[in-house]
């Protein structure tokens, strides 16, 4: 019963988060990766993105929402706390993270036709929470389910 009490969404992004460590592109910018090679966590992170190729982009993504999420116990708190999460603020940022990947295109498209937003910034940012907010609700899912397996093996 400890165990249960022990794996929540919170304490798994706790432990999820003390992997991760700031690394440098090439070209100077920032980005979060994982320090360690661990299975489960590259697996959730695969899961959140529904298998597609992973770029340091989405592991940052993670690491954003992680930060978000980590004070959740259950799905509920952790997707009130995921609709609070800030996309870039800075243009450069919103820029790199609509290069990192073809499909994020398709969120900036999406924004501009559902929401009319004639301001490229503006889109930009509604863009990159949109496609936050996304990949949470899959990382979410993700999460619930090892701590199902968890428990499952626990017992």
């Amino acid at each position: 019963m400890q165990q249960l009490q022990l794996s929540n969404i919170g304490s798994i992004s706790r432990r999820f988060l003390q992997n991760f460590t700031k690394k440098t592109h090439g070209n100077g910018g920032t980005f979060w990766d994982l320090r360690e090679n661990i299975e489960w966590q590259h697996q959730l992170v695969m899961e959140a993105c529904n298998n597609q190729m992973l770029s340091p982009e989405v592991y940052s993504a993670v690491f954003k929402i992680l930060i978000e999420i980590y004070v959740a116990d259950n799905r509920e708190q952790a997707e009130e706390f995921l609709l609070d999460i800030e996309p870039h603020g800075e243009i450069s940022d919103l820029t790199a993270w609509l290069a990192a990947a073809p499909e994020n295109v398709t969120y900036l498209s999406t924004v501009m036709k559902e929401d009319n937003i004639r301001d490229a910034e503006a889109a930009l940012a509604k863009a990159h929470k949109r496609y936050l907010v996304d990949i949470g609700t899959n990382l979410i899912d993700a999460l619930e389910q090892y701590i199902a397996r968890e428990v499952v093996l626990f017992n």
